[in-house]
């Protein structure tokens, strides 16, 4: 939206589909408008008004398509299960429950209800579940029990995601690691169940980052960091249990100088992201697979 002292304007935002969104489509479009920024848009996949929905810190980083149903009155239920962070270490994820209804404009979010919730942070060198009100609830592990790499020192953690599946859950999680004047961010992850770590790449120079989200398979994860100079990035690692060195994003960039440069969502091995320059921002896709 623009606005001057004698013109304002406003984008609106039009769908068209030669196929008609099946309900767990939906969802899934209300929530990555959200993801996006775009209330307005998320609104418009709603019967009612919902009230405010975009978070902010932390704010929707993803989300994950659970289950879909029909009840007994032949409305249309989808589960889903959404993320959200922030640049402290921290991690939540919040499963909702959407009822919706079709008319002539298709289907439409009719109800949505809370099913729970786990959030987790680092609390003074601690990660630990956390509660509504965030107080501090169970212990998870210690900084003091992650393993050090020969010659680094663990510092602290930086950025968290949490996942949860038939095979357990897992905590990915990056350490502020120093030797000397030497820094950088190690990648690991924490098996909650079995209590066991496990390291993948680092991030050479790097001291920190505000922003870290998986793809939806566990392959990759998409980092926004400040490097050595200074200057917002993003880093891909891939996540297959080597050191394997990172992906930058601002080497496959071609075109100005950027202000900013930040993550939006994962869609298989498609990482959307922006850039900031003179005040807008410009999407790009980056296809991680290629």
């Amino acid at each position: 939206m623009t606005e001057t002292n004698s013109t304002r304007r406003q984008l609106v935002r039009y769908m068209l589909s030669a196929h008609e969104l099946a309900p767990e489509q939906v969802v899934g479009r209300a929530i990555e408008a959200l993801i996006y920024r775009d209330e307005r848009y998320a609104h418009s996949f709603f019967r009612y008004d919902p009230g405010y929905l975009k978070g902010t810190s932390p704010r929707q980083v993803g989300y994950t398509i659970l289950n879909k149903s029909v009840d007994s009155k032949g409305k249309a239920v989808v589960a889903a299960a959404i993320d959200y962070s922030y640049q402290d270490p921290y991690y939540a994820v919040e499963k909702k429950q959407f009822t919706l209804t079709k008319s002539k404009d298709g289907y439409k979010i009719d109800e949505m209800k809370e099913m729970g919730s786990i959030r987790i942070a680092d609390w003074s060198g601690e990660i630990v579940t956390t509660t509504e009100a965030d107080q501090k609830g169970d212990l998870i592990f210690k900084l003091e029990q992650v393993p050090q790499d020969d010659g680094w020192k663990n510092e602290g953690f930086a950025n968290l995601v949490y996942r949860e599946s038939a095979s357990g859950k897992k905590i990915w999680f990056l350490v502020k690691q120093r030797q000397g004047e030497q820094s950088r961010l190690r990648l690991m992850s924490y098996d909650w169940n079995q209590g066991s770590f496990e390291k993948f790449g680092w991030l050479a120079g790097a001291e920190h980052s505000s922003m870290m989200i998986l793809d939806g398979n566990g392959e990759r994860a998409a980092i926004d960091v400040t490097r050595e100079d200074n200057r917002a990035d993003i880093a891909i690692l891939s996540i297959d249990g080597t050191d394997t060195a990172p992906v930058y994003l601002s080497d496959k960039l071609q075109g100005p100088n950027y202000e900013e440069m930040g993550t939006r969502l994962w869609d298989g091995s498609m990482l959307s992201f922006y850039i900031a320059v003179d005040g807008r921002d410009f999407f790009f896709k980056y296809n991680a697979a290629q």
